[in-house]
């Protein structure tokens, strides 16, 4: 369990930073295209105001400590508010193909390569390419290519 929380809270934090990357200087990874700017990516956090990220997950991913996880970030990082939505295993596709059909994405969401639904938020330019992160470094080649979306996008990080 004790793993599981270090490799949620890594999860958690990658996608927090790398939404976040786009509020920083001109030397951060840019965005592939998103089709519509986030509440990250308009620069709010740079001026001290309080940025609120979507965060939309199957309620297995974390295994229940997503909330410990999210009090601990916003405590260390009290300008960023994440508002996360836990859905049932059996519905986050369904629920994710209807928002990105509607253009009310969340900021982050849980998502599986190769499934329809990523294939359809990455044509809709809701997926973001982190593959200039330096901590992809951390991950083995096949790992990296593992994870790489039908366009060629490193689209996630893995929990493993």
């Amino acid at each position: 369990m004790r793993n599981m929380k270090f490799a949620a809270l890594g999860l958690v934090l990658t996608l927090i930073i790398g939404i976040l990357s786009a509020c920083g200087g001109n030397d951060s990874p840019k965005s592939s295209g998103n089709a519509s700017e986030s509440p990250a990516s308009s620069g709010a956090s740079g001026s001290g105001e309080t940025v609120e990220l979507s965060m939309l997950f199957g309620a297995s991913l974390f295994g229940g400590i997503h909330e410990d996880l999210i009090k601990e970030f916003e405590s260390s990082h009290p300008n960023i508010k994440i508002k996360a939505e836990s859905l049932p295993d059996s519905g986050i596709f369904d629920a994710l193909r209807t928002r990105i059909s509607s253009g009310d994405v969340p900021d982050m969401f849980h998502i599986n390569i190769g499934h329809v639904t990523t294939t359809l938020a990455d044509e809709a330019g809701y997926i973001t390419d982190l593959s200039s992160f330096e901590s992809i470094a951390n991950y083995s080649s096949s790992i990296q290519a593992a994870t790489k979306t039908k366009s060629g996008k490193t689209g996630l990080f893995t929990l493993g």
